[in-house]
């Protein structure tokens, strides 16, 4: 998950890609590692691209 969104991130940056999608699955009320890793990446990361 980590890999995915730093590359992610990397693309937006640079313009190759418009956004990220991350879906949401009733997993995401179960505390997993990987949904909470990401609910922080996502709000440590929110305001790293600014749109036109």
């Amino acid at each position: 998950m980590e890999h995915q969104c730093r590359l992610g991130l990397e693309w937006l940056k640079q313009g190759q890609i418009e956004g990220l999608i991350f879906h949401c699955t009733p997993l995401c009320g179960m505390k997993l590692e990987a949904v909470e890793w990401s609910r922080d990446w996502i709000a440590r990361h929110a305001n790293d691209v600014v749109r036109p």
